[in-house]
This record gives structure tokens, C-alpha cells and sequence, in this order.
């Protein structure tokens, strides 16, 4: 019986430690997916202002995109991050996608 409650205890506080490391490595991917979030939104901003007509794709690095807003300028300092925005001209609009490099994260 004593043999079983080890058992049950071992598998407990495995399950207990895995899920925990998952959660920390979940929660430093929602906080590059957060400045992915932000250099989408600056690279719209940037070409609904600018009234850029983009034929086929455009790419706009992280250094032009920084120029334009200093909240993105501290994250990704914080991070120590380079990237670019892709857009992409689709049939009736734009589709946006951000690729960062930091040095503990990269886009997929």
C-alpha cells in the first residue's frame, strides 16, 4: 500500500513540475508575441499615415518602426530584438506579419 502512495506522490509532483516549467515558457512567448502585436500595429499605423501603395510586399525593419514609437523603442531594447514587418498585398487588403530575432526568442 505504502508502495502505491509513493507512486501517486512521484507522479503528482512530476506533473506539478512540468506543468510549472511550461508556464514559465509560456508566459516569455506572450510577451514576444505582445511586441510582434505592437510592430504590426505600428507598421499599419506607419502605412495608413504615410499613404504607401505597396504592389506585391513591402518590408519594413524594426529600426524604422522604433523612429515611430517609443514604447516598442523600450521592449525591444529590454529584449536586446531586431525584426522586420512583412506586408503582404492580399486580394481586398494588407496582411501583416512581424519576425523578430531576439536573443532568447525567434519567430517561427
Amino acid at each position: 500500500m505504502k508502495k502505491y502512495i509513493v507512486l501517486w506522490a512521484i507522479l503528482i509532483v512530476g506533473i506539478f513540475c512540468i506543468l510549472t516549467i511550461y508556464g514559465f515558457k509560456y508566459k516569455k512567448i506572450i510577451k514576444y508575441k505582445k511586441i510582434e502585436e505592437n510592430m504590426v500595429n505600428v507598421a499599419k499605423s506607419y502605412l495608413e499615415e504615410s499613404n504607401i501603395k505597396v504592389k506585391n510586399y513591402k518590408v519594413v525593419n524594426l529600426e524604422e518602426l522604433i523612429k515611430l514609437n517609443k514604447k516598442l523603442s523600450k521592449e525591444v531594447e529590454d529584449n536586446e530584438c531586431s525584426g522586420k514587418v512583412i506586408i503582404n498585398k492580399g486580394i481586398f487588403n494588407y496582411k501583416y506579419k512581424a519576425k523578430i530575432f531576439c536573443k532568447n526568442y525567434k519567430t517561427k
